[in-house]
């Protein structure tokens, strides 16, 4: 076992020890999936010629991979925020480790009982709607990746802020809120106009949410989710080492004291 595998183990069974964490931490998943969940199903209630499978499989299958793919809730930012802004870091600086695949584990296996969440939430929408194809699923994990490597790099690039600013929780929030409605976790992208949708799709932002669950559920066709993940690979081929770049250069500005 490798030792961020370790570090991911360790901090989930950390984790678990504090039982009334994992109530809240369920409470508050279950309900965010439910009302939006709701919502959609009295959308499709009102005489609408939506499809209400298809639609509510979306919001099952988009919220999993919002959360254990892309983390458009920026858990990882808001960690890495607090670490920063704190005087934490110097903790994790004088390990003989990678400090930011470090904290990405310690985070990840805080996240863990989020991720089981998300696979209970992906495999009801796949049981609500049946993929449309086997090349549907074969291209969903390129798209999956993609949008790992993605919401990675905007957490780190947000979390960055805190080197440059003490007050970065109200920037951290505003985007976020922006990205989850561009990038189709609140609503999907196929509702948009034309004009607007064909400006989002050349964006990073669909490869976060709207792309891998729209192809498998049906809502994107395979010839624009080869279009989607030609752009997430351009994406992260751009986003990746600009933010390994960004992290490497703000650490020099690291104040151990505390920012």
């Amino acid at each position: 076992m490798t030792p961020y595998l370790r570090i991911v183990r360790f901090t989930f069974l950390r984790y678990l020890a504090y039982p009334i964490e994992i109530v809240a931490g369920i409470l508050k998943q279950g309900i965010a999936i439910l009302l939006l969940f709701l919502f959609w199903w009295a959308v499709t209630r009102s005489g609408t010629t939506l499809n209400t499978h298809q639609i509510l499989a979306y919001v099952l299958i988009s919220g999993a991979v919002g959360n254990a793919g892309s983390d458009v809730r920026f858990t990882f930012s808001k960690f890495l925020q607090k670490t920063i802004k704190y005087g934490e870091l110097n903790t994790f600086l004088v390990r003989p480790v990678n400090v930011l695949g470090y904290l990405f584990a310690s985070n990840l296996g805080s996240d863990g009982l989020d991720w089981l969440i998300s696979l209970s939430s992906l495999a009801a929408g796949l049981l609500l709607q049946t993929p449309p194809s086997l090349a549907a699923i074969l291209l969903f994990l390129p798209l999956f990746v993609c949008s790992f490597l993605l919401g990675f790099s905007l957490n780190v690039l947000i979390g960055c802020i805190s080197f440059y600013t003490p007050e970065a929780t109200g920037i951290r929030h505003t985007l976020m809120h922006v990205i989850r409605f561009v990038c189709g976790s609140l609503i999907p992208l196929s509702f948009f106009p034309i004009f607007w949708r064909g400006i989002a799709m050349a964006t990073p932002f669909p490869s976060l949410v709207f792309a891998p669950a729209g192809v498998l559920t049906g809502l994107l066709s395979l010839s624009d989710g080869l279009h989607s993940l030609v752009v997430g690979i351009v994406w992260s081929c751009i986003l990746v080492p600009l933010t390994l770049f960004v992290w490497k250069q703000s650490l020099k500005h690291y104040d151990a004291v505390g920012i």
